[in-house]
């Protein structure tokens, strides 16, 4: 959300200016500064995923199995679990690239399993330099232009904000009549 500045007030690196200008004194760089500790901070976290969580679990249970069968002369070692587990989330990668999905981690494949409501920016914004509305999901609305009429109503033309053009662009002029 834009905020209004005054002296002595930090500006963080990456900060957009929507209007006026100001002197600034570079107070911090790298991971000094306050994006620099939270990449430091998501870095270190690098924690297993669900999955992976689940799979340690199951395995250790059927260790404990295994060591309970050994003793009655019967083992069973789960030593092929983990392979079978990367093979199935490769095969699984190998079926979203037909598709034209770029997968970069194995581990996303099944963190995407648990995602309900997807939104992406799929608008030419960055291959184009120009923003537009895409297509328009509706959940409780009649149609699409019944929500493009509500983001019109809450955007302002006079701000010039790219994202509220974009908006009342996609509205029909009939909507105004």
């Amino acid at each position: 959300m834009p905020v209004t500045k005054k002296v002595g007030d930090e500006a963080y690196s990456g900060s957009i200016v929507k209007k006026g200008e100001m002197t600034g004194v570079v107070i911090a760089t790298g991971s000094n500064t306050f994006f620099g500790k939270t990449a430091k901070l998501v870095a270190s976290a690098g924690g297993k995923s669900p999955a992976q969580e689940a799979m340690f679990k199951i395995g250790n249970f059927l260790i404990i199995v295994a060591v309970v069968l050994a003793v009655i002369m019967v083992a069973s070692i789960p030593v092929a679990m983990p392979t079978v587990f990367s093979i199935t989330l490769a095969l699984g990668a190998l079926n979203l690239s037909k598709k034209k999905a770029i997968v970069s981690r194995l581990a996303s494949i099944e963190e995407m399993a648990g995602v309900d409501i997807l939104c992406s920016d799929k608008t030419g914004t960055l291959t184009k330099n120009q923003l537009t509305l895409g297509d328009t999901t509706l959940i409780n609305a009649k149609d699409a232009q019944d929500v493009i009429k509500i983001g019109a109503l809450a955007s302002r033309k006079e701000d010039n904000d790219p994202i509220d053009n974009a908006v009342i662009k996609a509205l029909r002029s009939e909507c105004f009549s």
